[in-house]
């Protein structure tokens, strides 16, 4: 039927994505994960301060075993530095969301704009867990600011694919800033994204 026909075809496309995985990032990061992108942002100056201050914090990610396809995109995205000078305008739903607004074509060019599917595992989307969130068919990440709980109250089997594990005051301080209906007041803006 349909759907076993589609969970094969999400099964080969996790399967090559692990291929293309090892074989673009095996050699100097290793084949499987975890994997570690450290952010640099911009976080525009406060009342009294003279100029933007510059702070950083780390993701590492799921194994690959458990998110191949969406570590796939993230990390070709990362490669290709398509995060960079990108922003994150938004503050809602005790999420920080970053979109390309401002690069749209780089992702398009790139066709890395979004994932064919959405997956989903046992790796736990809680606080400070980083995923897709596509929306407009715009590409969109999302850290989590709490811990998220869906309609049925649990949160397993969510598409998270990471989580800062270092720099989490970093997230709090941006989730701090004053917004407007989500909306944050001035847009912090994404200087460098890259795998250490």
């Amino acid at each position: 039927n349909s759907s076993k026909e589609v969970g094969m075809l999400q099964r080969s496309i996790q399967e090559e994505s692990k291929r293309q995985i090892a074989y673009r990032f095996g050699k100097d990061y290793g084949p499987s994960g975890p994997y570690k992108i450290e952010f640099k942002i911009e976080i525009p100056h406060q009342e009294g301060g003279n100029s933007p201050s510059v702070w950083y914090f780390t993701v590492e990610t799921a194994p690959v075993n458990k998110m191949p396809h969406s570590l796939n995109i993230f990390l070709q995205q990362i490669e290709l530095k398509l995060w960079d000078g990108c922003t994150i305008p938004i503050n809602s739903d005790h999420k920080l969301f970053a979109n390309s607004r401002n690069k749209l074509e780089d992702f398009q060019d790139a066709m890395l704009t979004s994932v064919t599917f959405r997956e989903r595992s046992d790796y736990p989307s809680e606080a400070y867990s980083i995923g897709f969130h596509e929306m407009n068919g715009l590409p969109e990440i999302y850290i989590n600011t709490k811990i998220y709980q869906n309609a049925q109250g649990d949160n397993k089997y969510h598409s998270a694919f990471g989580k800062v594990f270092h720099g989490r005051d970093v997230i709090d301080k941006v989730a701090s800033l004053p917004a407007s209906s989500g909306q944050l007041q001035t847009e912090v803006i994404i200087k460098r994204a890259y795998l250490i």
